[in-house]
């Protein structure tokens, strides 16, 4: 049986997203361990639904000032804490995984920390971050384990066809995430 508690996205608050608790549920470097070796010096990067930045500025630092970081959140207060950040070679924008404002093959790498899981149209959100990424260019996507089948959510099921799109370079699962390195096919 699926529970539909909300048909809208989930948008987050930069409150709620800069945290102190966050730091310890969801250490940055436990993510960012699974992606040092596919990012670097000079690369393309979509944060898609960066909320006010938690890994963006870290993204920056592996891409250096050759590369480029693209953030896209729903929220605009998020957002507006990301462009605080003064980065020559960040762009923050105001905007939904389901309609990216890019050109095709724009990206070397896509970030997508628990993002499909907060939106309802996740397969509309996985086509555009598909379309955004250049060929044969990697992606991280992450999603929130859910033991009921509750929208927005990812279940097991819909985890393997979001990972069926895709070359999986590496994967992995905790008691509350799924999570994978993917390259586009």
């Amino acid at each position: 049986m699926e529970l539909i508690f909300m048909v809208e996205d989930r948008v987050l608050g930069p409150t709620l997203l800069k945290n102190p608790v966050r730091k310890l549920v969801e250490p940055r470097n436990r993510v960012l361990k699974r992606i040092k070796k596919y990012i670097g010096d000079g690369m393309s990067v979509l944060d898609a639904g960066s909320g006010p930045g938690y890994y963006t500025e870290e993204l920056l630092k592996a891409v250096g000032m050759s590369g480029t970081v693209a953030a896209v959140d729903p929220n605009p207060k998020s957002i507006s804490e990301l462009k605080k950040l003064n980065y020559g070679n960040l762009t923050a924008v105001v905007g939904s995984a389901t309609d990216l404002k890019f050109e095709d093959n724009s990206f070397d790498f896509v970030f997508s920390n628990l993002l499909l899981c907060c939106v309802y149209n996740y397969k509309k959100a996985l086509e555009e971050m598909i379309r955004v990424l250049k060929p044969n260019a990697t992606s991280y996507i992450s999603v929130s384990r859910s033991f009921i089948n509750v929208k927005p959510g990812i279940n097991a099921d819909e985890w393997k066809e979001i990972l069926s799109k895709f070359k999986v370079l590496e994967t992995g699962e905790g008691i509350t995430d799924r999570w994978a390195v993917v390259q586009k096919i």
